[in-house]
């Protein structure tokens, strides 16, 4: 008998068929993979099942019991939990109180006074045994914003997992970490879910880790269900060598840059040249995002200094770079979900500088003219990050940060983004791309970077990296 079963399926987000009459199964204490390219409907899917999203048509079933119908509360209380590709945490508050909380929560405690919560012994225990089982009991005390990557996905996950859940719904549990990193994390979280008999379902792009850690695969293709034995990988283009760089549009020199009390760059030095893609690698937690975020203003720099188009812009306000044409598409899109696109759009463009709204704003994503109307909250991974980009693009950048535009997408649309970089270039835009693959980072740069705690520990070609072995080392851990 099915723990969880679907039948037939929909849910339309005007002409796009997001999930389309979809049967979909997970058997007792299964370990399922859910595969499939961005936009394919994998989330949509696990947005209907968890009550986030209303379908069209079809039924959930669930313990033999229709819960098409149920607030997404009940159904947590029916044992249906998940965690988020964009880990959901309260990052302020430490890893044992995210767990704790949610434990109260889950105990119908919320209402409870502080003073009354604090001197609950037995949620603290409960809490405490948890992160031990994620082993991150070490890291109880720390604030959930200060955690690795790694760390803070097993703690998103450890934090469904406190709900008590019977079926488990993991987004993208390995996506934005190191190759190292990955093994590690699955096998905690497998082991726990395998331990409790719990069934787990896991959307995963990883097909290293779909094979070595799934009892069964489904796979999904514009919606709807598609056998995995006709899926294919999608070729990939040739990777170019290193070219010389053109004359600088943005140079850093010897910025560093604090995280609170925090020193994350420690003299950090690059260039940018005019109508080049220049890409910097680099670990999770190695300071790729700080210095994107040094760069477009959002984090003060201690010392150093940034000059773009021969200006110093080193404590310039984030608005005020953006219209000098620094553009910004950062790791979690910043999409608002309850605005459409077209919306979003038009809310960059109130900066005060835009352009001409034509096909040439699309030129880059024709796609994303299908969605304009369509709300934030609908939009799949991979095409968030294609509205983040061109809404970036509205504002006629001279430069383009991308934050890991390449995260938690399919090989097949890695490649497509890695031809919309291209494009980008061929207009005359130059790049600059955080990103944590060197394989990624080498299909796309003329130049690369890479750092380690802070510090650039490598400049060059893009594929001369691959022969400086401690430079490999450290970038893949």
């Amino acid at each position: 008998m099915s723990l969880l079963e679907t039948r037939q399926l929909v849910k339309y987000f005007g002409e796009t068929h997001a999930v389309d009459h979809v049967d979909f199964k997970v058997g007792e204490a299964e370990v399922l993979a859910l595969i499939g390219s961005n936009g394919a409907g994998k989330t949509t899917l696990v947005n209907l099942i968890s009550g986030l999203f209303r379908p069209d048509s079809g039924h959930i079933i669930f313990q033999g019991q229709d819960v098409t119908h149920q607030t997404v509360h009940g159904r947590i209380k029916a044992g249906i939990a998940r965690s988020f590709q964009l880990v959901n945490l309260f990052d302020q508050l430490t890893a044992i109180d995210n767990v704790a909380l949610t434990v109260f929560s889950r105990d119908d405690k919320t209402r409870k006074p502080l003073t009354l919560a604090a001197a609950d012994t037995a949620v603290w225990a409960e809490a405490a045994e948890i992160l031990r089982v994620f082993g991150l009991e070490a890291k109880a005390r720390m604030p959930a914003g200060g955690l690795s990557q790694g760390e803070r996905k097993l703690l998103d996950v450890a934090v469904a997992f406190a709900l008590r859940p019977k079926l488990l719904f993991l987004d993208e549990p390995t996506s934005g970490v190191s190759t190292r990193e990955k093994a590690p994390i699955m096998d905690t979280i497998t082991s726990v879910v395998r331990s409790t008999r719990i069934s787990a379902a896991i959307i995963e792009h990883d097909m290293d880790v779909v094979f070595s850690y799934s009892d069964r695969i489904v796979a999904m293709h514009q919606g709807a269900r598609r056998d995995p034995a006709k899926c294919r990988r999608a070729g990939q283009p040739a990777r170019r060598g290193g070219a010389l760089m053109a004359p600088a549009i943005l140079e850093l020199d010897q910025i560093s840059t604090y995280r609170g009390p925090a020193q994350i760059l420690r003299g950090v030095s690059l260039a940018v040249g005019q109508g080049e893609a220049v890409c910097l690698v680099g670990r999770n937690g190695a300071g790729k995002t700080t210095t994107i975020d040094s760069i477009m203003g959002l984090l003060p720099v201690r010392a150093g200094k940034i000059t773009f188009r021969n200006q110093d812009v080193t404590r310039m306000a984030a608005h005020q770079r953006a219209r000098m044409g620094i553009g910004y598409a950062p790791e979690d899109c910043g999409i608002f979900p309850d605005l459409t696109v077209e919306e979003n759009f038009q809310i960059s463009q109130w900066l005060g500088k835009t352009v001409e709204r034509g096909d040439g704003v699309f030129a880059v994503f024709p796609e994303v003219k299908a969605f304009l109307g369509r709300r934030g909250l609908h939009l799949s991974g991979g095409q968030k990050k294609m509205v983040a980009i061109t809404r970036a693009m509205t504002l006629a950048p001279k430069i383009l940060l991308l934050d890991e535009p390449f995260e938690g997408l399919a090989p097949v649309v890695v490649t497509r983004f890695i031809e919309a970089v291209t494009q980008i270039k061929a207009m005359g835009v130059s790049v600059l791309i955080a990103e944590s693959s060197v394989v990624n980072a080498t299909r796309v740069a003329d130049r690369l970077y890479a750092i380690d705690r802070g510090e650039i520990i490598y400049r060059g070609g893009p594929q001369d990296v691959f022969k400086n072995e401690g430079v490999m080392k450290t970038i893949r851990g």
